[in-house]
Formats: C-alpha cells, structure tokens, sequence
C-alpha cells in the first residue's frame, strides 16, 4: 500500500502545531517551501520544532525521510520520527508508524502492532487511520476476519467525509456483507465517493447504471461514470468503457474507442 501525503495534508498537520505553541516553528513559512517544491526548507523548519519536541513536526520530519525529499531518503529514520510523535499521542505518528509496521518499512513487519498503532489513532477519530483498521478487520490483517469490526470502523471514517470507506460500505452492502444485502444502500454509499473523485466508485457506480442494480438502468450514466473513473487510470473502468463503446450501449458503436480504451 503506496502512501501519499497530499499537499492539504501537510498543511493540516503543520497548522495543528500551533496548539503546542511552539513559538520557534514558522508553520507557514513551512507550508511555504513544501508548496515551492523546497524540502529542504521545509525539512530544516519541520526539523527544529521536531527537536523542540513538537509532535506534529516530528511526524512531518518522519514523511520527509520516507519520501526522501530535503534530505537522504532513510525509512529506518521515518519510524525513527513518526515513533517520537506515537509516544507523545500524536495520531497521525500513530498511523504513520502503523504503516511502516504494516509493509515492513525500515521495521521488521508487524501486522498486529500496525493494528494497535491503527487502533490508537482510529479511537482518537483520525479517519485514514479507521479506515485502515476496517481495512484490517475486513481482510484479516493482524487481527481475525470480522466484517462487524470492519463495518463499524468504515462508518466512524466514512461519517467524516472518507471516501475511500463510503466505498467500502457501498461494497459490503453490496456483497451482503454483514448487513443484509441492499443494492440501493450500496449506490447511496458509492454516490457520495464517486462525487468526491473516487475512482473506485465511480467504476462502481457505472456499473450499478449499466445493469440498473439499485437504480434504473441508464447507459449514459453507466457511459458519464466509468469515463470519470477511466480518466483516472482504473482498468475496470476502461474495460466496461470500452465494452460499450464496442456494442454502442449509450454512445455509437465504436470498435475503435474500445480497442483505445483496453
């Protein structure tokens, strides 16, 4: 599992420094050169309030050695960081280190301690960290196989606007999976993650129109939805594209496009 720490991210861990009040950590001249592209400014800002420290910095200072950028990429130096802001409380270190634990990152692997970590900053109310302790209950990672546990932890993170869970709730209701099975719920659920970018469901939701499963079926819709998800890479997307492109389900026969499209 790649993780990526989008820009707004960053920003929103560096801003929660403030409530520390760490005078001698210039949050926004931080947020400033990571946004430049200059990690090198922004490792020597993050790196002496972490020193000072500060919780949330520690943990910026860890994803800067993960990714490598300002400063030589060290995964053994991430734990090192993000295990300095997990001791403090600090959820995102918790779910960070999580991570590392998880893949075997410059630790050796441990999915049960990533499954504490993840707990720790689920129980706190951080969303990604929920939604990786479903993750984990729902596939049996570290812990036993309980759709009930994965159910629960999807809604806590899904409730906070995360799309990746509203996904998987669509997908359980779906499968019938621990809830009685209910295509309608299951579309609700890929709705709200769809209109938030996520391509997953997006593809889901083309083919809930394609085959009218939960709402009637419409082919333009079913077309509308998996071009959204096909623009973002999704091969499901691009093969059901390309399918109806080749048999002119909503749009004109077109082999062509289907061929591009596969």
């Amino acid at each position: 599992m790649k993780k990526i720490l989008t820009l707004a991210c960053i920003c929103f861990i560096a801003k929660n420094a403030i409530a520390q009040r760490d005078t001698s950590f210039n949050v926004q001249q931080g947020i400033d050169c990571f946004e430049q592209a200059d990690y090198s400014c922004a490792y020597s800002i993050f790196l002496h309030a972490a020193n000072n420290k500060n919780t949330y910095a520690q943990c910026l200072v860890g994803y800067l050695y993960e990714i490598g950028e300002g400063v030589e990429k060290s995964d053994a130096m991430a734990v090192k960081w993000y295990q300095k802001s997990a001791e403090q409380g600090n959820w995102y270190g918790q779910y960070y280190l999580g991570t590392m634990y998880e893949n075997g990152l410059g630790v050796k692997q441990d999915h049960k301690h990533a499954v504490e970590l993840y707990k720790k900053a689920a129980e706190q109310g951080y969303s990604e960290a929920q939604l990786a302790l479903g993750r984990c209950y729902s596939n049996g990672i570290g812990v036993g196989e309980n759709p009930e546990q994965a159910f629960y932890w999807y809604i806590k993170a899904a409730e906070q606007g995360n799309a990746d869970a509203q996904n998987n709730i669509g997908v359980m209701y779906k499968n019938g999976q621990y809830v009685e099975q209910n295509d309608k719920k299951a579309v609700e659920w890929y709705r709200k993650a769809a209109e938030q970018g996520n391509m997953y469901a997006q593809s889901n939701l083309g083919w809930a129109y394609l085959y009218g499963e939960g709402v009637g079926k419409d082919y333009t819709q079913a077309i509308d939805w998996y071009n959204k998800a096909a623009k973002q890479e999704n091969e499901v997307a691009q093969y059901y594209l390309g399918a109806m492109y080749d048999e002119g389900l909503g749009v004109p026969q077109n082999k062509k496009r289907h061929l591009n499209c596969i």
